[in-house]
């Protein structure tokens, strides 16, 4: 893993490929596909071997806690650095545990989130 990286925990596959898609081609960042689900996502998070730029994480996946996932990614110290982004249809992430994205939201949101600039209708910090 490195700062140009980006990974991304999401079961649905569509939405998934469009947000990898976004990453690569806006954000410059190469997207890395996690297992969804809670525990299985944090497991292949811990297990490489420096942390991305950023994590994308749905808040809502199937059989498990995705803001779980963001709150436990935020309070590892070795993870200090990464910006985490949780991402659903409620309009604040619970918690405080990053920038959150709501769903719908466009690109420019997606943009924002990921370099950390700004705010915008989508994006709310916490």
């Amino acid at each position: 893993m490195s700062e140009r990286e980006a990974i991304v925990v999401e079961a649905d596959r569509d939405f998934r490929d469009a947000l990898c898609d976004a990453l690569k081609l806006l954000c410059e960042l190469t997207p890395v596909v996690a297992p969804a689900g809670d525990r299985d996502a944090l497991r292949f998070i811990h297990a490489q071997p420096s942390p991305p730029a950023c994590v994308l994480v749905n808040a809502w996946l199937p059989g498990g806690d995705g803001m779980a996932v963001a709150r436990e990614l935020r309070s590892d110290p070795a993870l200090a650095g990464v910006r985490v982004i949780t991402i659903s249809t409620s309009s604040s992430a619970e918690g405080g545990v990053g920038d959150h994205l709501q769903m719908p939201f466009d690109l420019d949101d997606l943009v924002a989130a990921v370099r950390g600039r700004g705010t915008s209708s989508g994006l709310h910090h916490a």
